[in-house]
């Protein structure tokens, strides 16, 4: 790719071209260093947001156990049958569900 700069120098009579050329040089060094400097910035303001969410997601509340044994342990859930499920379906019977408590329900009654 080949690019033409034209630049008005207005003592370019008594300019050495050595100087211009370093002149030139360093102007498109600098641009370079600028365009380096704005993406470095980038990059951390991006990091900075992806560790702000992992600090937010630590901070949620946790969800309930997975282990049914556990929970039954604990009395907070009757165990399963040892044949649940025996036909393949499921029955819902006075269902509501919600994604957090402090939401409405999304499901309001099954039946």
């Amino acid at each position: 790719m080949a690019a033409e700069i034209n630049v008005p120098v207005p003592h370019r009579d008594t300019l050495s071209p050595g100087l211009a050329s370093m002149v030139m040089t360093f102007a498109v060094m600098m641009l370079d260093a600028l365009g380096w400097t704005i993406r470095m910035v980038s990059e951390l303001e991006s990091d900075s947001v992806a560790l702000e969410r992992l600090r937010e997601y630590e901070m949620l509340p946790s969800e309930g156990a997975w282990d049914t044994e556990e929970l039954s342990r604990a009395g907070q859930t009757p165990p399963l049958p040892g044949d649940w499920p025996a036909d393949g379906t499921i029955q819902f019977k006075e269902y509501s569900t919600r994604h957090a408590e402090w939401r409405k329900f999304c499901f309001p009654c099954l039946w």
